[in-house]
C-alpha cells in the first residue's frame, strides 16, 4: 500500500523530509504504522503537534479536521483516503497529495495442498475474467487506482 500525506488543495505545504513535519499539525491514526522514519518521528518529542485519532471512525474524524483546518496534514494510504472521502459524499479533488511514499508489493499466498492449488486457480481465473470484462478497471477506478499490468 502507498501511504500519502494529504493537505487541503489550497495548502501549499510540501513534504521535504521528516523534519518538515515538525512545522505542521499532522493527523495520524493511533496504532497505525506508516513507514519507518514517520513511525520514529511519531514516537519522538519532535511530534509535539501530531494529532492522534482513535475510536470508531478515526479516518472520518481526521478528514473532518483536515477539511476544517484543525489539522494541516493527514497520513493515510492513498486508496483508503480517496474511498473514505467519496463514501462520505466528499470530493477527493478538495485535497492534494503533498507526499506519496513508495509502494510495497502485496502478495497473496496459497498453501501447496490440493485445496490451496484449487483456490489459487479460482483466484487467477477470476482476476483474468475481471480484467477482460473491464470490471477490474471499474473497481480500481472507484478507489483511485489503476491496473498494475
Amino acid at each position: 500500500p502507498r501511504v500519502a500525506l494529504f493537505v487541503r488543495k489550497d495548502n501549499p505545504w510540501k513534504y521535504e523530509n521528516i523534519q518538515s513535519l515538525s512545522s505542521v499539525r499532522l493527523g495520524v491514526i493511533t496504532g497505525y504504522s506508516y513507514w519507518d522514519s514517520l513511525d520514529d518521528f511519531l514516537k519522538s518529542s519532535r511530534a509535539g503537534k501530531a494529532v492522534f485519532f482513535g475510536g470508531e471512525t478515526p479516518l472520518d474524524d481526521g478528514i473532518a479536521q483536515l477539511k476544517s483546518g484543525k489539522i494541516d496534514v493527514m497520513a493515510e494510504t492513498l486508496a483508503v483516503f480517496i474511498w473514505t472521502v467519496r463514501s462520505s459524499g466528499g470530493s477527493p479533488t478538495d485535497y492534494r497529495v503533498a507526499y506519496l511514499q513508495a509502494g510495497e508489493p502485496i502478495y497473496m499466498a496459497f498453501s501447496k495442498t490440493d485445496a490451496g492449488m484449487k483456490y489459487a486457480k479460482i483466484f487467477d481465473g477470476g482476476l483474468v475474467r475481471l480484467r477482460k470484462s473491464g470490471e477490474l478497471a471499474a473497481v480500481l477506478k472507484k478507489y483511485g487506482l489503476s491496473d498494475w499490468e
